[in-house]
């Protein structure tokens, strides 16, 4: 005759069982977190071949604004910085219009002195330019100061309105009297 265990005994050793079973599991974490490539099995890494079930649903699209990109532009020789910057606040020309180019800076903005020293062009426009606000303002500054930096041994923009200096703002929108870079509008700059 076989000893049996007690059915307490039974209960004991399945508990444990269950314990051990459990304790072998994936822990759980808090929040998702990344796999290094080499842990992921390779036919997970595949691109998938299958064709996406089609759907009756529509996709909805929202138009939204794109910046004006950079283009090149024709100027009197020898193409100076004062020629480069009325071309600028010239805004687009009939081509770049039809294809819906459009400039942020103000219409009627003139230049009335362009200084360089050191490599900081100090460019003083009419008081037109600081009439635009909100984004098309920071999008007018980044404007002229992409178009001023293209130019041999200019690094950064410094602006007057009517002969007085002004803060303007940064690509974040933070407002500055210092010279501003390229880097300050990166947003902006094409790729």
């Amino acid at each position: 005759m076989t000893a049996r265990p007690a059915r307490g005994a039974s209960v004991l050793i399945f508990v444990c069982a269950l314990a051990v079973v459990g304790a072998c599991g994936v822990p759980g974490d808090d929040q998702p977190r990344a796999l290094p490539t080499d842990d992921v099995p390779f036919e997970l890494l595949a691109p998938d071949t299958t064709e996406a079930p089609t759907s009756t649903l529509v996709a909805v699209s929202a138009e939204v604004p794109i910046w004006l990109v950079a283009v090149k532009r024709l100027v009197e020789a020898p193409p100076s910085l004062l020629r480069v910057i009325e071309a600028l606040l010239a805004g687009p020309n009939a081509d770049e219009a039809a294809d819906g180019m459009r400039s942020a800076i103000a219409s009627g903005t003139r230049v009335h002195s362009v200084r360089t020293q050191s490599g900081v062009a100090t460019i003083d426009l009419s008081a037109e330019f600081g009439s635009t606000g909100g984004h098309d303002q920071i999008l007018a500054v980044g404007q002229l100061v992409l178009t001023t930096t293209e130019a041999l041994g200019v690094v950064g923009v410094k602006l007057s309105l009517d002969g007085r200096a002004v803060e303007v703002p940064r690509g974040d929108g933070t407002l500055t009297s210092e010279p501003l870079r390229p880097s300050d509008f990166a947003v902006f700059a094409p790729a």
